[in-house]
């Protein structure tokens, strides 16, 4: 899986989203941000693979990563490869559900998966926690630390202890 950098602006010339995104490759990865994060006015302007600048960046990346194929690979499980009636491949019917994003807020990270924020880095720790709303952590949910990503479950509504 690879890393992405992402950013969009809208039709005035302002960004209006910068964030890591992950893909097998180039094809998937221009696929994703056309039907998934863009709005009605947005164009794309850049998504070029990047590398980790640092440790850090790259547990969290890692992280990102893990979680999108635990995500897809619950689709699949529940669904299957195809959608029975179209034959269209489940991973591009469930668009909408399995791409994983990271945006960098002030003090955390944010792990979006498909629409929705799920998990928030914290930057001075690696903490990983559930949210209560976007930007707002759950510390009754606290999942490990990016150090212990591999004890936990990520495919499922909320992650769970593997």
């Amino acid at each position: 899986m690879r890393a992405y950098r992402v950013q969009m602006h809208n039709a005035r010339g302002k960004k209006t989203a910068d964030f890591i995104q992950f893909a097998a490759d180039h094809i998937e990865a221009a696929e994703i941000c056309a039907s998934r994060f863009r709005t009605d006015d947005e164009t794309v302007t850049r998504c070029a693979e990047v590398n980790p600048s640092g440790t850090f960046e790259a547990a969290l990346w890692a992280f990102g990563a893990l979680v999108q194929e635990q995500q897809l690979a619950e689709l699949v499980r529940q669904y299957g490869e195809t959608n029975k009636n179209s034959g269209t491949p489940t991973r591009r019917v469930h668009m909408q559900a399995w791409p994983v994003k990271i945006v960098e807020g002030r003090k955390y990270y944010n792990v979006d998966v498909g629409s929705s924020g799920k998990y928030i880095v914290t930057k001075d720790t690696g903490d990983i926690y559930g949210i209560k709303g976007y930007g707002v952590i759950h510390t009754g949910h606290h999942f490990g630390t990016l150090a212990t990503v591999g004890a936990w479950q990520w495919g499922g509504y909320r992650a769970i202890p593997a």
